[in-house]
């Protein structure tokens, strides 16, 4: 039964990102993503941190925890280059 709150996985492609959530699986269309903000919000996520990331996207939001943030924040911009930095580091999409 654990397995499926620690089998929690993000991959992210030229078009989507994937979030995998035990027996779940959330595709989020990378054009569809509005913003992406810190947060540290303990509501009920697929993320094993609290140090976690909001992605806000037509049609709904979703906070996850990657391992590398920075990271995370880089390949999703190079992806979505309209995507621009914001006042608390995130990313929005003016």
């Amino acid at each position: 039964m654990l397995l499926i709150f620690f089998n929690i996985n993000y991959s992210l492609s030229d078009e989507e990102l994937l979030v995998k959530n035990g027996f779940s699986t959330q595709s989020i269309p990378l054009k569809d993503i509005t913003y992406i903000t810190p947060t540290n919000t303990m509501l009920s996520a697929p993320a094993l941190s609290l140090d976690r990331i909001e992605i806000g996207y037509k049609g709904g939001s979703v906070v996850i925890s990657p391992k590398d943030k920075d990271g995370f924040y880089h390949a999703i911009h190079s992806r979505v280059p309209t995507l621009k930095t914001d006042s608390n580091g995130g990313l929005i999409n003016n």
